[in-house]
């Protein structure tokens, strides 16, 4: 990855931040995490954000078809735009993501169910930012990834440790946030046990970085 496409992915970052600033008060939802990523805290902030550029930093992206599934705001796929062939994004809600994703090689998808995306090949990498904790049914999950992904594909995940420290960070966000965090769901699990369960069903870690010991973000290769 060159210095250039870097600064290119953080430009485009920038401006779907600038979008979600620009969102009525009312679409500041958690559904979107917006209240985080838009929260006065800086270090709140940043840790949401960093996310991404350590995902970005993980693989080359460069003229590749990229799943974000559970894309939420669509501020990732945005800000890969320049990079990638073509980014599919896919959540329960789709409305922010659709007013902040302006690419042409972008397309969203609004789905109930992960069975709503068995229909795609040839996926090189899917990311997926702080969902799969939410899911009780992981190996239906990473089934239907590894039906959808090309040999060697690259899977990307992010999620919480669910440590002493994240639960305390978590207590502090629901301070000053701009939005709602009110409807926010339990998590079923951790990123610790997300992991082992894919290792065990041969991923490969090929990066990991551990943010502040609150969030992992871990980049995996399925052969």
């Amino acid at each position: 990855m060159s210095k250039n496409n870097f600064e290119r992915f953080q430009i485009n970052l920038d401006d779907a931040i600038k979008k979600m600033h620009s969102l009525p008060q009312s679409e500041k939802t958690d559904e979107v995490s917006a209240p985080l990523y838009l929260h006065r805290n800086f270090f709140v902030r940043n840790i949401f954000i960093n996310r991404f550029r350590k995902a970005f930093t993980m693989t080359s992206f460069n003229q590749k078809q990229v799943l974000d599934y559970g894309c939420g705001s669509g501020m990732f796929l945005q800000a890969l735009s320049n990079e990638i062939k073509k980014g599919i994004g896919v959540d329960l809600d789709i409305d922010v993501a659709n007013k902040v994703i302006t690419a042409n090689n972008i397309t969203l998808k609004q789905i109930s169910h992960e069975s709503e995306i068995s229909y795609l090949s040839d996926i090189d990498i899917i990311t997926s930012f702080d969902v799969l904790e939410h899911i009780e049914n992981l190996d239906s999950i990473f089934d239907i990834f590894e039906k959808i992904l090309v040999k060697d594909g690259i899977v990307i995940i992010s999620g919480p440790t669910e440590n002493f420290y994240y639960k305390l960070a978590r207590m502090i966000t629901r301070f000053g946030v701009k939005g709602n965090l009110l409807g926010e769901k339990e998590h079923v699990s951790n990123i610790i046990e997300i992991k082992n369960k894919m290792i065990k069903r041969g991923y490969k870690i090929e990066n990991n970085v551990n943010l502040w010991n609150l969030f992992h973000v871990t980049s995996f290769r399925i052969n």
